[in-house]
Parts: C-alpha cells; structure tokens; sequence
C-alpha cells in the first residue's frame, strides 16, 4: 500500500461517448464536487480498472481509498441551458433513459396520472365501449396545464396511455389553452401508445389539429410487446408529419433501457437532430457539451498486491 497526495485541476467535457461511460464520469466529477470521500474512492477505483484491463493487467488487484479530501479553490460547474420535458410516467419506469438524457442537459419533470387508477384517460362509461364526450379527460387536460402555465418544456413524454394522452394533450394545449408559455413542446418522445379511438370525443380534436404545428415526433415500439399492438402504435404515428419510427427488435412493453443501448442511442441521436446545443463553427461535427472545473486535493491510500514486495 502506498500513500499519495495529490493537488488536482479538473477540467472535464462529456461529448458523446457511452451512456455508462459519462455516467462514470458524471459520478467522479459529483463526488469531488461534494467532497464525497467514498464515492471518490469507488469512481478512482473504477477508473483504474478500466486502464489495468486495457493494460491486459488483473484489474481486481487495483483498489483505491480517498483517506482525505478538501478544495483548494473551488472551480464552476456549469453546463449549457437545461431543456425541460414533461414526462407522463414514473421516474422509475424509465430510469436508465433518464439518466443518459440528465447527462445530455435535459431537466425531467414527472407528472402523475390523476385520474383513479392511475390514468390519464378514463375508461368509458360502463355499457359505453365508446365515449363521445369531448371533455372526458378534462381533469388531466388541467392537470397537465398547471405545468405548462408556468414553464416553457421543451418536450414532452409518454409511455402506454400517457403516450396516447399525450397525442390528445398536443392536440390541445395550443388552441384551448389560454396561458402556454412560448417555445412549448418542440417534440414528443412517444413510447408503446395508440390513438384512443374508443374515445371519439378526444379523436375529433386530434383529427382536427394534427400534426400539432409540425412538432417532431420520435415514436417507439418494441417488435415483443405483448401488450400493445405496434399497428396502433404506427397508427399513432400518422398524426405526426414526418415522425422517426423506430421498431426494436429487442424490446418489449417497455421505455428503452441499458439491455437496448441501440434504441437509447436512437433516442438521443433524435434529440440531436432536432435542437444541437453547440455547433462547432471549424468543423462540421454537432456537439452536446457539459463541463465541470474543479480544484481539490486528495490523499489517497492505493492498493495493488502486484507490486508489493
């Protein structure tokens, strides 16, 4: 074991690479940030790994302690504006999409569904399989508005009915709603939904304002959903004027995860497409930038039975 004390400058720019590459990094960068000893240690660690692997060396034999761990000049972290997305789901339903869109600058905000049962549309009246009632999903309709009256969101996404509540809410929420902040829903991540055509009500007003002012639309199904035909979900899709369409081979009924890294690459590189947050001016490469800086000195005990006597 040896005792080191090292007096850092940090200055990192996370540009595309790997989801669970720049989440290692986002971890290092957090835990020195907040003087996090432990954390330190396990990302330090981790980091030497990956060199002693690249080396053909047992990367088991390399473990690191932070024993101390104090600023010396505390640096900015800072990154471009975030974009918000008002997203119709639990935060857990979709973790791992989460975090690599956090890591991209984007803000998530999560809306519960209000309605009984967890919903956003009501099932039809019992002896109605079909309700006509334009006003029936009202309640999440104002819901939603209470976010939207107070915030400009960028984007807004749904999985199962909040994909298909999210089609009608685009359908509403530029004309009959009186306060929506400028720049409101520039695309929608729409994940295993269906048009609501047990609803005709809601289905006038999609008729009647598709494709929602050109918004662009990224619509996913997975070729193994046993719950949702992808029909209706490329259905879904015509309402939209030139959507990406994206059928995974891989998944199920569920929001892209790390057992799909194609389809979270698919979903990223949409949002790429649409809004680059940094263009280069020398070259032709778009690059979605973050960056922390940071001053700290670390004491560190590192271990590696290879080379002790």
């Amino acid at each position: 074991m040896m005792r080191v004390k090292l007096g850092i400058f940090i200055v990192t720019m996370l540009e595309g690479g790997g989801a669970e590459a720049e989440a290692q990094g986002v971890a290092l960068l957090r835990a020195v940030s907040r003087l996090d000893k432990s954390r330190l240690s396990s990302a330090i660690s981790h980091e030497m790994r990956q060199i002693a692997e690249s080396k053909h060396e047992a990367a088991e034999n390399y473990s690191v302690q932070v024993l101390a761990l104090s600023p010396t000049a505390r640096g900015d972290i800072s990154s471009p504006e975030l974009r918000k997305i008002l997203c119709l789901l639990h935060e857990d339903s979709m973790a791992d999409l989460a975090q690599v869109l956090r890591l991209r600058s984007y803000e998530l905000v999560f809306a519960a569904a209000p309605e009984p049962g967890g919903l956003w549309i009501r099932s039809p009246s019992a002896g109605s399989p079909v309700m006509s009632d334009p006003q029936w999903a009202s309640e999440s309709v104002n819901y939603l508005n209470s976010f939207v009256r107070n915030h400009t969101f960028y984007g807004i996404l749904g999985f199962g009915q909040g994909s298909t509540f999210a089609t009608y809410f685009l359908s509403v929420v530029r004309y009959f709603l009186s306060v929506v902040q400028p720049g409101t829903f520039q695309v929608a991540l729409l994940f295993s939904g269906k048009l609501p055509h047990n609803h005709t009500g809601l289905m006038q007003s999609i008729d009647a304002n598709s494709p929602f002012g050109g918004i662009k639309a990224f619509v996913f199904m997975g070729a193994l959903d046993a719950h949702q035909p992808n029909g209706l979900t490329e259905e879904q899709a015509t309402k939209f004027s030139s959507p990406v369409i994206v059928k995974s081979s891989a998944a199920g009924h569920h929001v892209p995860n790390k057992s799909d890294p194609q389809a979270l690459a698919q979903v990223l590189g949409f949002l790429a497409s649409s809004s680059p947050l940094v263009t280069t001016t020398t070259t032709t490469k778009t690059l979605r930038r973050s960056y922390v800086k940071l001053n700290f000195s670390a004491e560190l005990s590192v271990t590696n039975p290879c080379h002790q006597a």
